[in-house]
């Protein structure tokens, strides 16, 4: 590695993996050694000139390259590719489920009354000795949560599943509106049997 490239750094061994800058590398003389000892490299750790940035020494298997994209690459594919994924979400669902609607808002694909959502969405994917940032589509489920006297209502999102050719993310987006409305169909059902048990006294 070159001093300055970016990187990954397992700061504690601990499985967290934090950006940082490859800074160089020394050996440690070990006495009697007939090898050049063990090597050893110095980093930096999180931004320059932020308040959490440090430069410490780790051993090699704490680092990993890190190959990053750049924001405009990303948008670039991400602008290419959410009109076809939505004219292929579309024709699925005229095919699939003809009473679906869907729209595209910021970017995004939404659908189930905005109760699922297609996303741009840029993650990393590991390679060998690296670990590189891909552009792809992200597959969430809005869980709607209610106010209660001391927190708000809240809508959070929860990942279902990340793809990067949009054609497999809208598969797995068509097949998540569906059971979303396959799991409401079947709650309906049991509220509506718990209803007739509680009016017949069975209950």
């Amino acid at each position: 590695m070159k001093s300055g490239e970016p990187i990954l750094v397992n700061v504690h061994g601990e499985g967290k993996w934090r950006r940082g800058t490859f800074l160089g590398e020394r050996r440690i003389e070990c006495p009697g050694s007939v090898t050049d000892g063990d090597a050893v490299y110095k980093v930096g750790i999180g931004e320059p000139h932020y308040f959490n940035y440090e430069e410490k020494e780790v051993y090699p298997h704490s680092v990993k390259r890190f190959i990053p994209l750049s924001e405009e690459d990303a948008k670039a594919k991400h602008d290419a590719e959410l009109m076809p994924a939505y004219q292929m979400a579309q024709a699925a669902l005229f095919a699939l489920m003809p009473g679906e609607t869907i729209k595209v808002s910021d970017g995004s694909i939404l659908g189930y009354n905005g109760g699922v959502t297609l996303d741009p969405v840029v993650y990393e994917t590991p390679r060998i000795g690296a670990v590189q940032e891909t552009a792809g589509w992200q597959v969430h489920v809005v869980h709607y949560h209610y106010a209660t006297r001391h927190q708000p209502e809240e809508y959070e999102p929860v990942e279902v599943g990340t793809a990067m050719d949009y054609r497999a993310a809208v598969r797995l987006f068509i097949e998540t509106i569906f059971k979303q409305k396959a799991d409401a169909y079947w709650e309906h059902l049991a509220e509506e049997a718990a209803a007739r048990a509680w009016a017949e006294g069975e209950m």
